[in-house]
């Protein structure tokens, strides 16, 4: 095998590894994912808040017991 040395070849430091991967880092695309995960959950929960009342209340009128 040859000696990479003689052709000058170069270790690349992680500034250059980021750059040759596009910018991406394995932390923010965590992060991201982790933050829509917390908003998709969120609107999910309010959704379901906002459907269990208006079930309860149509089951209230539906049976009188609802004080208006």
């Amino acid at each position: 095998m040859k000696k990479l040395e003689n052709f000058g070849v170069q270790e690349l430091n992680a500034t250059e590894l980021q750059e040759i991967n596009g910018g991406v880092d394995l932390g923010g695309v965590i992060e991201l994912v982790t933050g829509v995960l917390g908003t998709v959950t969120g609107v999910v929960g309010g959704i379901v808040s906002v459907v269990g009342s208006i079930v309860e209340l149509a089951l209230g009128l539906v049976t009188g017991v609802v004080d208006l």
